[in-house]
């Protein structure tokens, strides 16, 4: 490896001094932390995973730790002398007080048995010092013009929650402690009937994919007035009965009008009844009192900001974790309806056609799932491609997801809803619809799941026992 590679550029938020109060650090941990990097080969490698230059608080020893590191890259042996000669070719030696600076801190440093848990302590004084910069930042610009204050207040939580998440950095690690997670998850899924994640509120469509995991997204496609929102909606509301709260954005319908389908749908009402048969009976209301009241004890956030952006929808799923962190809860499922309302014209260049937008888009949301370790359900349409069909199967494929084929390689699991009804008035399966896997991470794919579906209350359930002929 070539030893002369450009430097890394460091970018510090130190706090500011406060009426003399110096910020939190611990300089003899920094020091046992350099004398074990330079003296002791067998503690170096564990180090260099821990920490990085930006977390010493004395830049002297912080540009120590990166002569070591860059000299292990470079597989060349670490010794006084050779850390000494890196720091005068770049110019940084007297800056950290000379080589009797690193001789001082290599002969004159205590034996550093417990290295490792300096290091911890050298991150965690780190990681303080960023806390209270980045407060100190938002509070200096919440005196001027932040513009947007939803946008302003969800950067702020974005920033925190990064340094909160400072040590949750995937790192290499020996097989067997993956091959020992990896059988609790089969132990956990065994103890709940194959369940490795979050019900989606059909016990069919569970048996085939295992639950919804965090960190993955899952794609629902279909054309228009299929039962799209109809199945995000079922999932959403699923989730407060397993101790998690849940996420529904829609772009499509208004919060009321969500809220409204929410309750008729619990209630088992048709709500077209309001209207064409001049109102309820007395059974009805009933029952829709009754749903109206489990929603509001249930921790679902929906909003209905219209032309969503990536950004605004990053803003306000991190303040929803936060604040259902606050009530002791796990964010588990975020719906978003649909993908091809959303605005994604954010970073891209002047002219960008509608796909590029789209497949941005997509690309965003793994990696927002991922981030929050939430299960994201996105809606997407499908293109018109089954109703020009000359044949009597209308079922959609994967590639007729509308405006990119990124949707199809971003999803973990893609799900395709198809209502044989809508097409077929004589159909023999009405109130049936097929859930197809077209795409399932680690499972079969194109595998059909049968459930009921009543038009009346848009609503989808398991089929009766007997009737599921899923294979």
């Amino acid at each position: 490896m070539n030893l002369a590679r450009h430097e890394t550029k460091i970018v510090r938020l130190e706090p500011r001094s406060d009426a003399g109060r110096i910020p939190p650090h611990d300089l003899d941990a920094e020091a046992v932390c350099i004398d074990a990097l330079v003296s002791r080969q067998d503690k170096r490698h564990d180090l260099l995973a821990i920490l990085r230059q930006e977390h010493f608080y004395s830049d002297s020893n912080g540009w120590i730790f990166e002569a070591v590191r860059t000299l292990v890259e470079a597989d060349i042996s670490v010794e006084i002398a050779s850390v000494v000669t890196w720091l005068r070719d770049r110019e940084r030696l007297e800056q950290i007080g000379g080589a009797s600076y690193v001789l001082q801190l290599v002969t004159c440093t205590p034996f550093a048995v417990h290295a490792e848990q300096q290091a911890y302590t050298v991150f965690d004084k780190w990681r303080l010092r960023q806390l209270i910069a980045t407060c100190q930042k938002v509070a200096a610009e919440g005196y001027g013009d932040v513009g947007d204050t939803e946008d302003f207040i969800g950067v702020a939580i974005a920033s925190v929650e990064e340094i909160g998440h400072a040590d949750q950095d995937s790192a290499a690690q020996l097989v067997g402690a993956s091959v020992r997670a990896a059988f609790e998850q089969i132990v956990a899924a065994a103890d709940r009937q194959g369940m490795t994640g979050w019900s989606t509120g059909l016990r069919s469509l569970d048996r085939k994919l295992g639950g919804l995991q965090p960190g993955r997204v899952t794609v629902v496609g279909a054309r228009a007035s299929m039962g799209k929102t109809a199945l995000a909606r079922s999932i959403v509301v699923a989730q407060p009965a397993q101790g998690v709260a849940a996420a529904m954005f829609s772009m499509e319908t208004t919060r009321e009008e969500l809220a409204l389908d929410w309750a008729f749908s619990l209630a088992r009402v048709d709500k077209d009844k309001l209207k064409e048969h001049g109102g309820l009976d007395d059974d009805e209301w009933k029952r829709i009192t009754e749903a109206a009241t489990e929603l509001q004890r249930m921790p679902i956030w929906i909003d209905d900001t219209p032309s969503l952006s990536m950004r605004k929808l990053r803003a306000k799923a991190r303040q929803i974790k936060a604040a259902a962190q606050r009530r002791g809860l796990k964010l588990g499922v975020v719906a978003i309806d649909y993908l091809q309302l959303m605005d994604g014209t954010e970073g891209l260049a002047k002219g960008a056609n509608r796909e590029q937008e789209i497949s941005k888009l997509s690309r965003a949301m793994k990696v927002l799932a991922g981030e929050l370790q939430i299960h994201i359900v996105l809606l997407s349409q499908i293109n018109r491609g089954p109703e020009g069909r000359q044949v009597s199967n209308k079922r959609p494929t994967m590639a007729e997801l509308r405006e990119s084929g990124a949707i199809e390689n971003d999803a973990d699991n893609v799900i395709l809803v198809y209502r044989d009804e809508y097409y077929n008035h004589d159909s023999t399966d009405k109130g049936v619809a097929e859930l197809i896997l077209a795409k399932q991470r680690g499972g079969r794919r194109n595998v059909t799941v049968r459930v009921a579906f009543a038009d009346w209350c848009t609503r989808f359930d398991d089929l009766q026992y007997g009737q599921d002929t899923s294979p």
